[in-house]
């Protein structure tokens, strides 16, 4: 229910920001063309995050929303930049962590995706291994991980 009530929330948005009339009259054809484009992509990844969001509730219910939501936004983001499916960064993190973004593990591994501390040295948007232990860093360096081997 919640699902089609964020649906139809979010159509009507889109509805009177589509149809809404735009004061400057002398916007290009491109320029039109791009805006559609642009809140489509929105639109499309605004459902994917509902989507991963739903999923990581599932398997974790008794997660908070707040670090749920945080989660499937990072996983939604990465998984779009690097062309990944989503759901194969959820399984692997459900597989490393089991989902819990404060996981330590034996050897030092930090959060959602168990990345070592010496892979901060190989990630240029990490400054200190610690860094691996916030929810977005995490899912980036996995997806990065990921995509590289």
């Amino acid at each position: 229910m919640q699902t089609h009530v964020f649906y139809w929330a979010l159509m009507a948005i889109i509805a009177v920001a589509y149809f809404t009339p735009v004061p400057r009259v002398e916007l290009a054809q491109a320029e039109i063309v791009y805006i559609q484009q642009d809140c489509a992509i929105d639109v499309e990844q605004a459902l994917r995050k509902e989507k991963i969001l739903n999923k990581i509730i599932k398997l974790r219910p008794a997660m908070d929303k707040e670090t749920a939501t945080e989660i499937a936004s990072a996983v939604a983001d990465v998984s779009l930049q690097n062309d990944v499916d989503s759901n194969l960064l959820l399984a692997i993190a459900w597989t490393e962590s089991n989902l819990n973004p404060d996981a330590r593990g034996n050897a030092g591994e930090y959060g959602l995706f168990q990345i070592m501390p010496t892979w901060a040295n190989e990630l240029s948007f990490v400054d200190h291994p610690e860094q691996l232990q916030e929810i977005e860093t995490n899912v980036k360096a996995g997806g990065y991980i990921y995509t590289t081997y």
